[in-house]
Order: structure tokens, then C-alpha cells, then sequence
């Protein structure tokens, strides 16, 4: 028989609230929602109307994605539109499902799904797929056509570097395009750097970046575009930028054009987000993010509005959600290892691995797992080589590890691992890693970023990176409340971000705690005679669940709060300032950022706006833009070249050696200090196909300078035809030095153009009224053996790699021996200790090198 009753009422209210929606699932295999988790979905329920744009910072592993899928589902009943969740790569989408399945919420990563159509199911899908150019979303052709009500944009922290990435066009040296684009910008490269357009031009190698002029692209827009129409009408859609040419070709004027010796890369200033309505025209945003919540980069990137509001009753508050406490972090040890002993060397530390490789696991009883992510395939051989560890391969399409991880999260125990430039984007929980390293800083690949980086180095910004970076590292090891896990840094900016208190203090406060916590610990081991054993013994007992060290951590943590990262000034601006520029109002857009640039107290920093504020005055005062450019440069020789004349900057007096090294050392407190102003950074420089040409050539300034020359990197820096690197002392002998620590061929000789371009250092040299007394030629190269057709300058001295590992070997002895007994404050040490280690001017190379008549 019919029964009606079975029928729900159609005037019943659907359960909009996000924490009544948890409790009313039938099919959750969670009990109950976490305490920050209630807070949390509370904080943004009750706000959610005053403002459309929030950014929510929760801890790893505090369930963030749930808050996210929940707030997803509210959205979809309240607003009565579909809700979408996007993630960075294919890999975190299955994640992301499969929470949604334990949830017992309908999600669904296909888009053409009539139930997500329908606004019944959640779509989860990639960032990529909203933010391209062919935005299935944003077209009349699909049903929705952008009309959705809740985007929610998990692990934001990653999803800001790959939409300016799908804001791109980058071409391998390879493709025709790079070679169509330095044709028709052959003429302006050369008069920004001769030497690195010829590397270019011969694809020699060995550039890290070179900038097109402002005024070369905005002459030449016009041909600009008609090439890259020209590629995306070959390319039958199988070239990527035929996805992100329409977010470019609207506003050539305002791209930026970055060459390097692999690649060349197109981009705006700032992703003209507006151009993906569907994100642009969504009624709320919200942006998850773990670890690090960088406020300026979610407001330059996705031009959202994270400023303070009022509330209909006139309170003010943050749309920035956090918990109220921030101690719900897993448990970490933190050693910055060159802390201990500056004596330490790569084989020390892999001892130091090796022999903690037996430490049993408390949960498993199994040998402990160790993860090592390393910033290049250089330093994965290092580790491969030495411990055995297993380079872990990733699947490009899914970007997930093929199958290398499966037995870690299994609870079974593998041999090391090593990820390769994977600081974000892998989890590593509980018994699948109790042993972290982070054996140095990420590198960058995309090469605007890398002229930026080289821009701003050493500035606030750049420490500000370096320490997100290293942040979202060391979360791969823990990943909820009760995880734990040791992790080891390695390398000098690791070093130095742990120690110096400027640098330490852009860390989260828990992690902040941490690192105290931890230099504390690394003081008590280096005050022993044996002070590897004694980390040793502390790693072990942290690993055992030592009673005391979980009173300590437990302290030290447990007042911890999340800051309200408010966004700056110069981030709101810039992004305004762009928004001006895209709608042709460029003199509105100059006196924007203006205002945001005055914010600003470092020359550095302040240099590399002023060369963005040059692009906007080039569209309607050229002559302005070029004052501006030649103002900038002299504050920063990474700044693009004025069509003005540009002086070149004068040579500092140099002092004696003696007292050159002597004032370099003069602000060091301990051996460590000493250890870092002359060798913390030696390991850092790499050969061989992995060698990047501006990393080992300002490793070498560095050197330089340490040991009491005046030390340029005169082709970086004047971009005239100059060497590599000079080293000069006075008037009385000059090192005149070029590097080809990228070269990696089977015909192991040294080429004639490579002699030729040291020959055309040498004679820049003279002609530039810098030579000295003596002028000696250095060349930094894997052979020293020439072709027939080749010709060095005469006495040339060839540096081959053992040759270096000797002058560094060298330099570290130097370094260990002035940090004993507080020599390093007595000139008459410092001047021993040059002539005991031969790195006097004049014997420096001399016993190392292979020598030319």
C-alpha cells in the first residue's frame, strides 16, 4: 500500500551550519570533529556573509581538508550552487576524495558530473583546471558557465606558485620559439649583457638569467604577439602555452621576458586573475593552507581582500581563521647541524645517518625510516652513494611517488629516501618518517624567479622565502598532534635561519619554539669533548619518548598562537597598482606604487619595484622609466640596464689582506661564526649538469671576499664583457676568473670559444684601467687538456674539480684553524694561517692548478 509518510516535507531547512552537517552524516567513519576543527568551521560560519574572501591557517595534520570539504558542502546548501575544491596536482585530488569518503560527503573529480552539475556533489579537481586559458568553467559552452556559489583552494601556500606558472610561457632551448624570440630581441639583449648574448646565441651555456628590456618589449609588442599566435596555431594544442597565451595576449606591455641558457620564460607582472570568471565571479573563496600562510602572495596572486573588517555591529576582526592555540603540532627535534662542529664535513653527516640508521621505531619496533629531500640530483647521488639511500621517482602526470612510499605508510621499514626538490606536496606520516634532512634550500626552476631571488638576496623578502621554504620542509615529517619526528638541517641558509633570531622569528610560533628548543639542545652537545656522540645519544632519547624531553617540548609549545599575518602595504598596492595598469590607467597605477615602494627601508628591495615601477611609466613617459631604471641600478647591478649611459661603479681601496680577512671576521662571537664567514657555503657549489652558473659564481665572490680580495662578478654585474669573477688586491695582481663548472661532455677538452672568452676577459681587463701589476688568468673547468684549435691566455690556470675540492679542503682547514683558541682575533694568526694553508695572494692556485705556458 502507498504511504506518504515515507515522503520528506519540502519546507524542512537543510542543515546549513558545518558542524551540524558533521553530526547529521550517516555514512562518517570519524566519531567526532577535533576541537580546532570545531573552532575553526565556527569562526568562519558565523563570518561568512560580512566578506567573501578568507585565508584559514590550520597545523599539519589538524584535518584542515575536512574544515575545507565541510565548508564546501554548507556552501552548496546555502547558496544553492555547486562548490568546487581545488588542489595542486592529481595525487592530493584521490586524497582529497577519499576524505570525502570517509566523510560520507558525495565529491567527485569529474566535472561533467550530472550530481555536481546538480549541486548535490562536491567537484574536486587540480588547480590547473580552473586556472588556464581554455578554462572549461568560464565557457558558455558549459552548463554552469562560472556560476559557482564556494571555491575552496587547499594547501594556497602551493597553489600560488602554480598559478604564476599557468600564467606563463616558457620554451626550452629547443624550441623553435626560443630561437624565433632572441632574433628579435637580438639587439637589446646585447646592450643589456655582450657576453652572456653571445653564450646565448652559440647555446653554450652557462647563463642563468638575462632580462628583455622594458622598452624592447614595449616597442616591440606588436611582433611579440604575432610570434606566439604563430606558435599556438602550430601547436594543434599540444604545446603548453597554448593554454596560457589568452591570459597573455591581451596586455603585451605589461610582460616581462626572462632568457636563460635552458629556457625562456613569458610572464606578466602580476596573473591578471579576472580573466578566470569562474574564480572571479564565485560568491565565497576561502584559501586552506598548512604550515605557512603568506598573506602578500594570496593578494598579488589570486587579487583577493584580506584586510581587517568591521561587522554589522561595528567590531572589527581579521578574515584571516585560525584556532585559538597553535600547540597542536607533532613533536620535532630540530638540529642545525653545523651548530654542533663547524669541523663537520658531507662524510661526517652520513656517518651520523649511517649509524643512526638501526634505531628502532617505539611503534613498530622496526629500524627507524629516514626521508632526505635535497635540492638538486647532485645532492641525491651524494646521499645514494653514501648511505645507500633510494632516489624516489615521481609519476609527472599524477605527481605522486610511483609506488616508492607505499611501504612507509604501510608501517613497514625501507631504506633512506630521497626526494628530489619535494619540500611541499608529500606526506610522510608517523612511522613513515622519524628521521627528516633537509639538506639545503629548494631550487628554483622557473627562471624570472630566479633573476628575482638573485635581486633580493640577502633582503627581508629573500628570508622571508628562504624560511617558507624550509617551513613546508619540515612538515613533511610530521603530520598530526601526535607525530614526531627529528629533523636535521643542513647547509648555511638552513644554518642561518635557525640561529639568527631575525631570520627564525618569520617561522610559524610552534615552529619558532622548535628551533629554540633545539639550539638549546645543540649548545648542550657541542659543550662535550664528543659532540656527534652526545646529538646522538639526544636523537635516540627524543626518538625513545624521553620523559623529560616531552616535559620540555610540551612547555615550550603549549602557549604557542598562530599570528594574524596581516598583509603589507607594498603587497596591497602592487596588486592595485597592476589592476590600474591592466585598464590603461598607467599614471594611476605609478603613483600606487609609488606610495607602496616609500614602505620600504631596504635599497635592495626598493630597487626591484622601482624597475616594475619603470614598466608602467615606459607605457607614457619613456624618459622617465629610463631615469628610473638608472636610479634602481645603482642601488642593485641585478636591475635591467637604462638606454642611458651607466656609470661603472667605482672599485673600493682594497685593504691588505691580513686586514681584510681580519675586519671580515671581526663581528664573529665562536668558531661556528668563523666557520661560516669563510666555508659554510663550499658544499653548496656543484659541477656537472646539475651546476648552476649564478649559484658557483657567487660562491666564488663569496670566497673572494673572504680571503681579503676585492671580489666583483663584474659580467653579472656591469654586463660589459667582463670575466665571471675578479679577484683584485690594490694594483698588485689581479684573478681574473671564468667559470665552466656546467660543461658535461663526452669530448673532455677545453673549446676554443671557451679559451677564447677567458682571452676576452683578459683584455677587458686592460681595457677597462682595472689591471694590476699582474693579471693571471683562472679557469674553473672539469678538463685541462685543450682542442688543437684552442688557445689560453699564456699562464693560464685551470681549476678542474679535484683541484677545487683541494682549495676548499684548504679554506675549511683555514677556517678550523683560526676558530681554535680565538685566533681569528690576532692579525699575526690570520697572517700565519694564510701562509701556512698557501692562500696568500700570490701562492693562492699556484700549487693546485694545471698550468699553460
Amino acid at each position: 500500500m502507498f504511504d506518504f509518510t515515507s515522503i520528506t516535507s519540502i519546507n524542512t531547512t537543510r542543515l546549513i551550519n558545518p558542524r551540524d552537517i558533521f553530526s547529521s552524516l550517516t555514512n562518517r567513519r570519524y566519531e567526532r570533529l577535533r576541537a580546532e576543527q570545531v573552532e575553526v568551521l565556527r569562526k568562519w560560519f558565523d563570518r561568512r556573509n560580512e566578506q567573501r574572501d578568507f585565508a584559514i591557517q590550520m597545523n599539519t595534520g589538524s584535518g584542515k581538508t575536512i574544515v575545507g570539504l565541510l565548508i564546501a558542502l554548507s556552501g552548496m546548501r546555502e547558496l544553492e550552487k555547486p562548490s568546487v575544491v581545488l588542489v595542486p596536482n592529481k595525487y592530493l585530488v584521490q586524497q582529497t576524495l577519499k576524505e570525502a569518503l570517509n566523510l560520507g560527503i558525495h565529491a567527485t573529480d569529474n566535472a561533467e558530473n550530472i550530481d555536481f552539475r546538480s549541486g548535490d556533489a562536491i567537484l574536486v579537481t587540480t588547480v590547473h583546471k580552473m586556472f588556464n586559458g581554455k578554462n572549461v568553467f568560464s565557457s558558455s559552452k558549459h552548463l554552469l558557465n562560472g556560476n559557482f556559489g564556494t571555491i575552496i583552494i587547499d594547501d594556497a601556500h602551493s597553489s600560488t606558485a602554480i598559478v604564476q606558472q599557468q600564467f606563463s610561457i616558457t620554451f626550452p632551448n629547443t624550441h623553435e620559439a626560443y630561437k624565433d624570440l632572441i632574433a628579435l630581441f637580438s639587439h637589446d639583449l646585447e646592450k643589456q649583457n655582450i657576453g652572456q648574448f653571445i653564450d646565448l646565441s652559440n647555446n653554450t651555456g652557462g647563463v642563468s638569467f638575462l632580462p628583455v628590456p622594458i622598452d624592447a618589449i614595449h616597442q616591440k609588442r606588436n611582433e611579440l604577439i604575432s610570434l606566439l599566435s604563430r606558435v599556438i596555431s602550430n601547436s594543434n594544442g599540444n604545446d603548453p602555452s597554448y593554454f596560457s597565451y589568452p591570459l597573455l595576449s591581451e596586455h603585451p606591455e605589461l610582460l616581462t621576458i626572462t632568457f636563460s641558457s635552458k629556457n625562456v620564460e613569458i610572464s606578466p607582472v602580476l596573473p591578471e586573475i579576472r580573466k578566470i570568471s569562474a574564480f572571479d565571479h564565485a560568491d565565497r573563496r576561502v584559501f586552506l593552507s598548512a604550515t605557512y600562510l603568506d598573506c602578500d602572495d594570496l593578494i598579488k596572486v589570486f587579487d583577493i581582500d584580506l584586510s581587517p573588517v568591521k561587522n554589522k555591529s561595528g567590531k572589527r576582526y581579521s578574515t584571516l581563521i585560525s584556532p585559538d592555540s597553535a600547540s597542536d603540532c607533532g613533536d620535532r627535534l630540530i638540529i642545525p647541524l653545523s651548530t654542533i662542529d663547524s669541523r663537520l664535513n658531507n662524510f661526517d653527516v652520513a656517518n651520523l645517518i649511517q649509524n643512526l640508521r638501526d634505531t628502532k621505531d617505539q611503534l613498530t619496533n622496526l629500524p627507524i625510516n629516514i626521508s632526505i629531500i635535497v635540492p638538486s640530483n647532485n645532492r641525491a647521488e651524494f646521499w645514494k652513494e653514501t648511505i645507500g639511500a633510494h632516489i624516489v621517482s615521481f609519476d609527472n602526470d599524477s605527481n605522486s611517488p610511483n609506488n616508492d612510499i607505499t611501504d612507509l605508510n604501510n608501517g613497514k621499514s625501507v631504506e633512506p629516501l630521497v626526494f628530489i626538490n619535494r619540500y611541499d606536496g608529500i606526506s610522510l606520516a608517523n612511522s613513515a618518517c622519524r628521521l627528516l634532512i633537509l639538506d639545503g634550500v629548494p631550487q628554483l626552476h622557473s627562471t624570472r624567479k630566479q633573476r628575482n631571488a638573485a635581486a633580493l638576496e640577502d633582503t627581508p623578502i629573500h628570508s622571508k622565502e628562504i624560511a617558507k621554504a624550509l617551513e613546508q620542509g619540515m612538515g613533511r615529517g610530521v603530520r598530526g598532534a601526535e607525530d614526531y619526528c627529528v629533523v636535521i638541517l643542513l647547509g648555511a641558509e638552513s644554518a642561518l635561519a635557525a640561529r639568527q633570531k631575525a631570520r627564525y622569528t618569520l617561522f610559524t610560533p610552534v615552529l619558532q619554539k622548535q628551533i629554540e628548543l633545539g639550539n638549546r639542545v645543540c649548545l648542550q652537545a657541542k659543550a662535550s669533548d664528543d659532540s656527534i656522540s652526545n646529538i646522538k645519544e639526544a636523537i635516540q632519547l627524543f626518538l625513545k619518548r624521553d620523559n623529560t624531553w616531552l616535559k620540555l617540548s610540551r612547555e615550550a609549545t603549549a602557549e604557542a598562537k598562530y599570528q594574524d599575518e596581516s598583509p603589507s602595504d607594498l603587497a596591497i598596492k602592487e596588486r592595485k597598482a597592476f589592476n590600474k595598469a591592466c585598464n590603461q590607467d598607467y599614471k594611476s597605477a605609478v603613483q600606487i606604487l609609488r606610495e607602496g615602494i616609500d614602505t620600504l627601508s631596504n635599497q635592495r628591495e626598493k630597487s626591484w619595484y622601482l624597475e616594475e615601477l619603470a614598466l608602467y611609466q615606459e607605457q607614457f613617459d619613456f624618459e622617465a622609466s629610463q631615469k628610473t631604471l638608472l636610479a634602481a641600478r645603482e642601488l642593485n647591478p641585478i636591475i635591467i640596464k637604462s638606454n642611458q649611459f651607466v656609470p661603472r661603479p667605482k672599485n673600493q681601496i682594497n685593504m691588505e689582506q691580513t686586514a681584510a680577512v681580519y675586519s671580515n671576521l671581526s663581528q664573529c662571537e665562536n668558531a661556528s661564526d668563523v666557520y661560516s664567514v669563510l666555508a659554510n657555503n663550499l658544499d653548496d657549489f656543484v659541477w656537472g649538469k646539475d651546476a648552476d652558473a649564478n649559484h658557483d659564481e657567487n660562491i666564488i665572490k663569496q670566497l673572494g671576499s673572504a680571503l681579503g680580495f676585492n671580489s666583483t662578478r663584474p659580467e653579472h654585474e656591469l654586463g660589459n664583457g667582463g670575466p665571471d669573477n675578479l679577484w683584485t688586491s690594490k694594483r698588485e695582481i689581479a684573478y681574473v676568473i671564468e667559470l665552466k663548472t656546467g660543461v658535461y661532455r663526452a669530448n673532455k677538452n677545453i673549446t676554443k670559444d671557451e679559451a677564447a672568452q677567458l682571452g676576452s676577459s683578459m683584455n677587458w681587463l686592460i681595457k677597462s684601467h682595472q689591471n694590476a701589476q699582474k693579471n693571471i688568468p683562472v679557469l674553473f673547468h672539469p678538463y685541462f687538456e685543450t682542442a688543437q684549435d684552442a688557445s689560453l691566455p699564456p699562464n693560464t690556470l685551470i681549476m678542474t674539480q679535484d683541484a677545487t675540492e683541494k682549495l676548499f679542503s684548504k679554506v675549511i682547514q683555514f677556517a678550523k684553524y683560526l676558530g681554535e683558541e680565538n685566533r681569528w682575533r690576532s692579525e699575526e694568526a690570520i697572517q700565519h694561517a694564510l701562509l701556512k694553508y698557501h692562500l696568500n695572494i700570490k701562492a693562492l692556485f699556484l700549487d693546485l692548478a694545471h698550468k699553460t705556458q
